[in-house]
């Protein structure tokens, strides 16, 4: 029975990085218009956003934040508990390329 548990946490932790990395892919699609490169180090050019879009990405960000604290604060009972760990995963994924486009521009 354990290791249907394990397997379990296993899928949801797969689901939430794959869907978290695709959403934001998405996010950055509707920002910039365009499919941003996976990886900034190799194609920095591809990454350079004017500041109203990595303004947005911030607002997109900051959102996400307020989304998981709220849940973290609310449910005790873990009901939301694949809905936090996957707005968990899609935050860490902004910012880590929001990260990367901050680091381009300086």
């Amino acid at each position: 029975h354990s290791w249907q548990v394990q397997a379990m946490h296993a899928e949801t932790d797969v689901s939430a990085i794959s869907l978290g990395f695709l959403m934001k892919q998405a996010i950055l699609y509707f920002i910039t218009g365009h499919v941003s490169a996976m990886d900034c180090s190799h194609h920095p050019i591809e990454c350079r956003l004017p500041h109203t879009m990595v303004l947005t990405l911030v607002l997109v960000c900051l959102g996400l934040y307020v989304c998981v604290i709220a849940i973290s604060v609310s449910d005790k009972q873990h009901h939301f508990f694949g809905l936090h760990l996957h707005l968990s995963l899609l935050l860490v994924w902004c910012l880590l390329h929001l990260a990367e486009v901050v680091v381009i521009h300086v």
